[in-house]
């Protein structure tokens, strides 16, 4: 940008001017000079931030905004105005289009490989094709997507209230602290029970003098329809209950009763349900209210099996409390809610606790919930379906993630990516929370396998990769073992896979998640092990040096091992008197619990214990930091001992292991360990710890004293650390 003057001229009707009128004249001309140049030469352009979207926006303009006041979109930060709309200019590209939100869903080949991109957290939808990319700021606007949800249903908004969603919309929902977690996709569900929310009606039985008051407080929906159940005076709160009976047919069926609930003067509350014909027939959980904690677990009696139970933060001091159980031949079940207290045993006529939203369900675990009245209301599945376009590879990958669900009676499905009988597909079979992957060619499974059991209910990343050419499927989810698998016949010769289609969260309308999926997208190209563990873990790493440990920090209770690349375990049988340390470092500063490790065959007395030794300047082991008490191998599982120690990021320790039998214990794949120096003479089998003999009965030593005679190849030992 550069000023040129124009030659002045006289005002009309002016024929002369004063040395004043040419001072002010050559002022001006000087200053518009000054900052010509200066817009020229300076290397930052600052602009101030604005709280009100401009009038009259035109076309190229750059502007800043607050992100509260005025928010175009991504919060605050730098915008352009370009065909009609602010574009974000505060982030790269991945930002730009979908927001800091779903940047993570794609570490790698942004452009040049992403066929699509979706984050379910802010309903945002980008395709990639030929070079050009198209996005939306509405899924549900894009040309070719499918969402169908007849009748709607209830999700939880940012300010933490249950809302009804528009039909034929998705569902994005969030936790009890207005966190997203994605788009909630569910089958299709029925609440059996009638006035799910009107506990005052004569539907809803009172026994041994429990009263309702109806109306008493705010409910999760923002309405003022919760019911306050109080129990009677001087009679057992365990006496006490509000009951309605639902009928089911004579057969073997999972059965689910929920309730909200949040503490009033009364602290806890009993969901039960049973046989109304024999209520030997039951299955019930108490929960506090304070803080949501199980105080009697889950339990069946009679004929009821396999019971479960859940507590769900539904925001504002609301828990949402669940209880599950296989039925039999029972035909009527009775609902049940009990007030309870961590104090009082008999009711006083005042204190009580807080009661709405009741649903009984055939099912293993509940759905979101539906609200009744005077009949039984359903709530339809919810259906995603989106375009691929302009995609043919012999390699492939998927990331997302998602929320694993409760195993149940049909198979959920992560996602479907297909063409005809050319498939990609990620689901849960039939009473599993293992998730299955299979690719499939003109209707032939190629390769499938099945990966590692996730915990119900927790948040997963994950990456599938499938190579035509290398015949080979790999995968991992956060925080778990990688694994892959190749074909067991010869791939069907065909042009490559081209999806038209991917249905996220269920397959051909079918198996629906009955979870959260929070962002997903595919990559014309397979992720080696290591891009997909960045992906799926945050870390980028290789095994084989030590200064590039895994700082993965776990939550508390997960367990950290004394291996870089965790594969299957192998075995290794102790020997009597025997004692082993192999080098280890800690990936973050770690605080643990308990020591753990895993007996493959048991020895009747064997027993065994965990060393710790710390290092000297040359790296070997130094002094004894632990020694755990002792296990018992004498029969096999996981065996853990109580030991508290403060791990340093980055420090190098030496973990092991004493013997006292030849019980044997799982241990790390000899190549995911860190190898030692080779002797002079090198041999083919990496050095991989120090191993000498003891007599367990006697003490660790407090300096180990490394000699060279005691370094051997052999597995090490896998050493289970217990997260603080």
């Amino acid at each position: 940008m550069e000023y040129t003057p124009r030659p002045f001229a006289l005002v009309a009707g002016l024929r002369s001017y004063s040395p004043e009128l040419q001072a002010i004249i050559n002022y001006v001309e000087e200053e518009l000079k000054a900052l010509s140049r200066a817009l020229v030469e300076t290397t930052v352009l600052e602009s101030r931030t604005i709280s009100v979207e401009p009038k009259r926006p035109r076309e190229g303009m750059i502007v800043v905004a607050d992100g509260v006041d005025w928010n175009p979109g991504f919060g605050g930060g730098a915008y352009a105005y370009f065909n009609n709309s602010w574009v974000y200019l505060s982030g790269n590209v991945s930002e730009s289009l979908l927001g800091s939100s779903t940047l993570d869903v794609l570490p790698h080949d942004l452009r040049e490989h992403t066929t699509l991109i979706v984050s379910l957290v802010d309903d945002r939808f980008v395709s990639f094709a030929e070079g050009e990319i198209a996005f939306s700021d509405n899924i549900s606007a894009y040309s070719g997507v499918t969402i169908t949800n007849s009748t709607g249903g209830k999700y939880t908004t940012r300010k933490r209230l249950l809302v009804d969603s528009s039909v034929n919309a998705l569902r994005l929902t969030h936790d009890g602290d207005g966190q997203p977690l994605g788009a909630l996709i569910e089958d299709t569900a029925t609440n059996l029970l009638l006035y799910s929310e009107q506990i005052d009606v004569a539907t809803w039985a009172k026994v041994s003098g429990i009263s309702v008051s109806a109306n008493a407080t705010i409910a999760p929906d923002g309405t003022t329809t919760v019911e306050k159940l109080t129990p009677a005076t001087a009679v057992a709160l365990s006496s006490q209950y509000v009951s309605q009976n639902v009928s089911k047919a004579a057969s073997a069926l999972y059965f689910t009763f929920s309730v909200f609930a949040k503490k009033a003067e009364f602290d806890r509350v009993r969901v039960l349900f049973n046989d109304n014909a024999n209520s030997a027939n039951t299955v019930g959980v108490v929960v506090s209210l304070e803080d949501g904690s199980i105080v009697s677990a889950a339990g069946t009696s009679g004929t009821f099996t396999n019971p479960s139970s859940t507590v769900v933060d539904a925001g504002n001091g609301w828990w949402r409390i669940s209880v599950s159980a296989l039925t039999a031949v029972e035909t009527v079940i009775r609902n049940r809610c009990y007030i309870y207290d961590s104090t009082a045993t008999n009711g006083d006529g005042t204190s009580g606790a807080y009661i709405w939203g009741m649903q009984a369900e055939l099912a293993r675990a509940p759905s979101s919930y539906i609200e009744t009245t005077t009949a039984q209301v359903s709530r339809s599945a919810d259906v995603l379906s989106l375009p691929v376009a302009n995609f043919t590879s012999d390699e492939i990958t998927i990331a997302g993630e998602f929320v694993a669900p409760w195993k149940d009676e049909v198979a959920r499905t992560v996602f479907c990516l297909k063409n005809g009988t050319d498939s990609l597909q990620m689901d849960f079979a039939v009473g599993s929370s293992v998730p299955a992957i299979a690719f499939t060619v003109a209707g032939t499974e190629q390769f499938g396998g099945s990966a590692v059991q996730l915990n119900p209910g927790e948040t997963y990343k994950f990456y599938v990769a499938a190579s035509k050419a290398e015949r080979k499927l790999s995968w991992k989810f956060t925080g778990l073992a990688a694994g892959s698998v190749g074909p067991t016949s010869p791939l069907t010769e065909t042009a490559g896979f081209t999806p038209t289609s991917v249905d996220i969260g269920n397959v051909a309308g079918a198996d629906q998640l009955r979870s959260t999926i929070s962002s997903f997208s595919i990559v014309d190209r397979a992720w080696t092990n290591a891009e997909g563990l960045s992906f799926t873990d945050g870390v980028d790493h290789t095994h084989q040096d030590l200064n590039d440990t895994i700082a993965y920090n776990g939550a508390s209770g997960r367990n950290y091992t004394n291996s870089y690349n965790t594969t299957t375990l192998t075995t290794l049988t102790g020997v009597a008197n025997r004692m082993e340390i192999a080098p280890w470092v800690a990936p973050i500063d770690l605080t643990i619990t308990t020591v753990g490790l895993l007996c493959t065959t048991a020895v009747a007395g064997a027993l065994g214990k965990v060393v710790c030794y710390d290092s000297d300047s040359d790296g070997r082991p130094n002094n004894l930091l632990f020694e755990t008490g002792t296990l018992d191998f004498s029969t096999t599982g996981y065996k853990t001992v109580s030991q508290s120690y403060n791990f340093e990021k980055g420090k190098c320790y030496w973990l092991g292991i004493r013997h006292s039998a030849t019980a044997a214990l799982n241990a790390h794949q000899s190549y995911t360990s860190p190898g030692l120096p080779y002797p002079a003479t090198p041999t083919t089998s990496a050095v991989k710890l120090l191993r000498r003999s003891l007599a367990f009965a006697t003490a660790a030593p407090s300096s180990w004293g490394w000699l060279a005679t005691e370094e051997t190849a052999a597995s090490v030992i896998a050493v289970f650390l217990t997260k603080a």
